[in-house]
């Protein structure tokens, strides 16, 4: 599995995206969902037929993904894979913990 030229933008941008660079470009509900894919982006590695979610000593992994990768088209199966991880208790946990150290960061700063 890998990203997409789209995903690897997302990925990249996830400072940006933080900083409201893009504010004027996507309407609220789209920044949401890309910062939120683009943590999920830089937290996740891909080990053989697994990818692993980890952030600040959590972590999630999801095994088998040779088997959906080849039981669905490529695209439904990366789709499927990365809502497994974006449901989980542990990314979303993670999630909120990210975005209060980031506040908290900002307010240090």
């Amino acid at each position: 599995m890998h990203l997409n030229e789209t995903n690897q933008f997302i990925k990249d941008n996830l400072q940006n995206i933080i900083d409201g660079k893009f504010d004027d470009k996507f309407s609220p509900e789209q920044i949401k969902m890309m910062l939120e894919m683009s943590f999920l982006y830089n937290h996740i590695r891909f080990e053989i037929d697994a990818i692993v979610f980890e952030y600040n000593g959590v972590t999630f992994k999801v095994s088998g993904i040779n088997d959906m990768i080849h039981s669905m088209p490529y695209p439904m199966a990366e789709d499927e894979i990365l809502s497994i991880i974006r449901n989980d208790s542990v990314f979303k946990s993670a999630y909120v913990s990210f975005l209060r150290d980031k506040k908290i960061e900002d307010i240090l700063k």
